[in-house]
């Protein structure tokens, strides 16, 4: 017997729901004044049929409420699904068509009609007797014809995704499933997973062919596969794509912001004149000890180390394939040379020797026979803020002079190449020494790479700097800088003195001669191509682990006392001491000892030949090199010397000195870093006036970045 609806009016009344009621009637009121005489124009204005993709989606975003357990949020979104519904039971009241009451009532009917358990004198044991009668009653009672099939049960009208889900569902039911089973059974999910392949399979290959129908029933197939392994994992599809959705949104909205951080950051970049560089290292595969090579600027004069090298390397993947090492510059067959090193640039890119890129810098720590740790940070440099002529006053400048006529071959080099490989070194003038030290202390992550290097040079390992944070802490250090040296250097009236070039200047100059080469033959194109910028590692001036070392001078074709004699006619106070002709060990560490003395108040120099050890003073001012260049430079003008070159390393000045007859090697004294920016800022020192460390100190290659398109080479 079921209980008249004026009883469950009076219980529910006694129950404390004239609340429910009057919230009711007010939602009703403000319903029918939106839509009377006077209301808003826009609700005047909706149909059933405008509605429907609003009540959609004020479904699935209640729903997505119920999901994330919030009270406050399911409140909302219910009272927009009560909102709708009204709104659209009224719009059929004002047709005339039935009321918001008749609405109410028929539902109210349906649920007391098909629960005689609850409202009546029916028994059942569980849920599942419950859904029996459920069905029964709507056959019986409802008169509801029986469907043509099971599957005409469900909606037209439901989403794809879930009317799918529900189909398979009620195929499953009618016993159109390898397993009726109620729980987890591994064979079926196996089955349905093996079918997710197959349809990946058969999708991959329609996608090959231009038959677009083919690719949408096979794209359709693995969608239906996919639902299919849900049903059997007891997950519905919807719930888990919902998940799906919201954790791509969730990750989506972190990159929105992140790239609008990151925008700001590299605007801030972009100030300081500087670039997050896309990044490429070797694959893991790769040994690493033989991939990296020093500068290509060392051992100018000793083609044994450069042989012992290539010996090292052997067949492996390796930058000495990527870079022209100096001692090899004039010989025939150059342009030969670098038609291979673009080759080899090409080949690394293509057979998986190179990764894929990574927009980041690298924050470096290397360690050297002479000192166990020195700091620095790779990134790209714009070019658009350097120039190395003398009266640049750019963010980065030269210290040392720049020789224009050595700019061609390395321009060739660089020119085309499908990869960049940095050897720049540039200075920041951190006297604290705090940027560098606290950048490292914030690196937590595994490093990037860690190895030997080869020919006891020492280790170095680098960690990839692209967190948002770490970017920002680099940006804001680097900006401190530039705001101290706005007021300092004697340069008020132009850029920052930022960046100083420590090592790699004429390197970093041939970067600059062929983006202006590019630029000028492409004008009117976008000024960001990868040419713009260059790889360069920025160390601090004030390191612990840098000392700064004199390069040396080599005359070859020169007579050393036709040297000493236009030398002393042009410095004043010039003096000459013959320490021991023929002159062994100790008679070298007293020529090291004497030029390197830094208590002396006179300039000091040393002369070595095959046969003689020579000690020079002379009271010019400024530092040795200063009035020593021009000199030299005019010896070789003249013809008193065939030429001259650089050595960084004191020990391979007296060996080749030593070993070849017309051969003069000048010993320059220590050099004093301490001051550099304030004289660099003034103008550039003569070349060669220091090396940063040691020969075998400098930097290896080991990071690449793409330059030119590999599609424009043979």
């Amino acid at each position: 017997m079921i209980a008249p609806l004026d009883l469950l009016s009076r219980q529910a009344q006694s129950k404390g729901m004239e609340n429910e009621s009057a919230a009711f009637q007010r939602l009703y009121g403000i319903i029918t004044k939106l839509r009377g005489p006077g209301g808003c124009p826009w609700d005047l204005e909706q149909t059933p049929l405008t509605l429907r993709s609003d009540l959609i989606e004020e479904t699935y975003e209640c729903v997505e409420a119920i999901d994330e357990k919030s009270p406050e949020h399911i409140r909302e979104e219910l009272g927009d699904l009560f909102l709708l519904t009204t709104m659209l039971a009224y719009m059929h009241e004002q047709e005339h068509l039935f009321s918001v009451s008749d609405a109410l009532n028929t539902v109210s009917d349906k649920l007391i009609r098909r629960h005689p358990h609850v409202f009546g004198d029916v028994k059942v044991q569980d849920s599942g007797e419950a859904l029996a009668n459920w069905a029964r009653i709507k056959v019986e009672l409802e008169g509801r014809a029986p469907k043509d099939s099971i599957l005409d049960e469900v909606s037209q009208g439901l989403p794809p995704l879930d009317r799918a889900y529900k189909l398979q569902k009620k195929a499953a039911k009618a016993g159109f499933d390898r397993s009726s089973k109620a729980g987890f059974d591994r064979s079926s999910v196996e089955d349905a997973a093996a079918k997710v392949r197959e349809s990946l399979e058969k999708t991959m290959g329609a996608a090959t062919g231009t038959s677009v129908e083919a690719l949408e029933e096979e794209l359709g197939e693995l969608l239906f596969s996919a639902v299919n392994l849900c049903r059997h994992l007891k997950i519905e599809p919807s719930v888990a794509l919902r998940r799906a959705n919201g954790a791509f949104t969730k990750r989506f909205k972190s990159m929105e912001r992140r790239r609008s951080s990151m925008g700001n950051i590299k605007e801030r970049f972009a100030g300081l004149g500087i670039a997050v560089p896309e990044i490429i290292m070797p694959c893991a595969k790769t040994d690493l000890e033989r991939w990296a090579v020093i500068a290509c600027d060392q051992f100018t004069q000793d083609e044994d180390y450069w042989e012992r090298m290539r010996q090292a390397v052997g067949g492996a993947a390796s930058t000495l394939n990527l870079v022209f090492p100096e001692v090899y510059l004039n010989r025939d067959g150059r342009e030969q040379r670098i038609r291979e090193i673009h080759q080899t640039m090409k080949t690394y890119l293509e057979d998986g020797t190179l990764g894929e890129p990574r927009r980041s810098c690298v924050y470096v720590e290397r360690a050297t026979p002479y000192n166990p740790l020195r700091r620095g940070v790779l990134l790209a440099i714009d070019l658009e803020q350097y120039d190395w002529k003398p009266d640049s006053r750019l963010l980065v400048r030269a210290t040392e002079g720049t020789v224009a006529e050595r700019l061609p071959p390395r321009m060739e080099i660089r020119r085309g190449a499908p990869l960049e490989v940095p050897h720049i070194l540039l200075l920041i003038d951190d006297e604290g020494d705090t940027l560098l030290p606290a950048l490292g202390e914030r690196i937590k992550a595994a490093p990037l790479y860690r190895t030997p290097l080869m020919r006891g040079a020492g280790s170095v390992t680098g960690w990839a700097l692209d967190s948002e944070a770490d970017l920002d802490f680099l940006a804001g250090g680097l900006e401190d800088l530039a705001r101290r040296a706005n007021s300092r250097y004697g340069c008020e009236d132009s850029r920052p003195f930022l960046f100083a070039v420590g090592d790699g200047n004429h390197s970093l100059a041939a970067a600059k001669a062929v983006w202006e080469e590019y630029k000028a033959n492409h004008q009117g194109e976008s000024l960001e191509h990868p040419a713009r910028w260059a790889l360069a590692e920025v160390e601090n001036l004030y390191d612990p682990g840098i000392v700064f070392e004199p390069i040396h001078r080599l005359l070859f074709g020169a007579e050393l006392h036709r040297v000493l004699s236009i030398l002393k006619a042009a410095l004043p106070g010039f003096t000459v001491r013959v320490l021991e002709a023929g002159g062994g060990e100790p008679a070298k560490e007293e020529l090291s000892r004497l030029v390197g003395d830094g208590t002396a108040r006179k300039n000091r120099l040393g002369f070595i030949t095959e046969t003689e050890l020579v000690f020079v003073e002379f009271t010019a001012p400024g530092l040795a090199v200063n009035s020593l260049q021009p000199l030299l430079d005019s010896l070789v003008k003249d013809g008193a010397a065939e030429d001259m070159d650089y050595i960084h390393d004191e020990e391979a000045l007296f060996r080749i000195s030593r070993r070849n007859s017309r051969t003069v090697g000048i010993l320059l004294p220590p050099f004093n870093k301490k001051g550099l920016f304030e004289t660099a800022a003034r103008g550039p020192l003569p070349r060669k006036s220091f090396s940063m460390g040691k020969a075998v100190e400098k930097r290896f290659y080991l990071e690449c970045r793409s330059l030119f398109p590999i599609d424009r080479l043979p």
